[in-house]
């Protein structure tokens, strides 16, 4: 089952009010993801956006999603379009996932979706994301509802732990203080954690210097 921390509560229930637009922010490795993948309805169109994505490019990543074919000519045409497909598709929400990445131009198609499609649109990203959307002052002035994601607390960590692994009494506060020292919060490194730990070990297996060098290792990763 699905470990829910507060901050996953908390961005659940503001994407369940379907508003024209929601836009979540924070760290890398919080979780944002994860929540927007189990969420997204079965109507839903879930995008992830490369970096220097332009208007064009969005709109091609979506039409290339709706099967709509790849001639696409100017600006207008492809908005166009991509009003019709959505429509015929019967496309109930939009996510755009690492929104943070997105140049003027592509906010500026998205200021037309939530405009003209009339659907909930979602933007996910790191914290840039809100200045990013300060180039676009309309779109800026059409967010309904912006979520703050913040990383696992501590208690949290140690919940998912033990409800992942059964750890002998004497060993539990070790783990605990040295999960949380390396992933600090960050939900991705804690996953693949746990993962390394049932590829490795037997979940009753008590703590080694290669467990925890695995650990160590994961902590100095890069968290896209």
């Amino acid at each position: 089952m699905f470990f829910q921390s507060e901050a996953h509560r908390n961005a659940v229930a503001a994407l369940n009010d379907r508003l024209p637009l929601t836009v979540l922010v924070g760290p890398a490795g919080c979780g944002k993801t994860t929540t927007l993948d189990l969420w997204c309805p079965p109507d839903g169109l879930f995008v992830t956006c490369e970096p220097g994505l332009g208007k064009l490019g969005l709109l091609q990543v979506i039409l290339e999603q709706l099967d709509a074919g790849r001639d696409l000519y100017n600006g207008r045409q492809a908005m166009a379009r991509l009003r019709r497909e959505v429509r015929a598709v019967g496309v109930g929400t939009i996510v755009l996932d690492d929104a943070h990445l997105l140049y003027k131009p592509c906010l500026e198609a998205v200021d037309w979706m939530v405009q003209n499609l009339r659907i909930p649109v979602v933007l996910a990203g790191h914290s840039l994301l809100r200045f990013q959307l300060e180039k676009v002052p309309t779109l800026a002035s059409r967010v309904d509802r912006l979520r703050v994601f913040e990383r696992l607390t501590r208690a949290e960590v140690v919940t998912l732990l033990e409800r992942s692994w059964r750890l002998p009494r004497r060993e539990r506060e070790h783990w605990e203080d040295f999960v949380w020292r390396v992933c600090e919060g960050r939900w991705v490194l804690l996953l693949r954690f746990l993962e390394r730990l049932f590829q490795t070990c037997r979940p009753t297996l008590s703590r080694g210097p290669e467990l925890e060098q695995a650990l160590a290792d994961m902590g100095c990763q890069k968290v896209a």
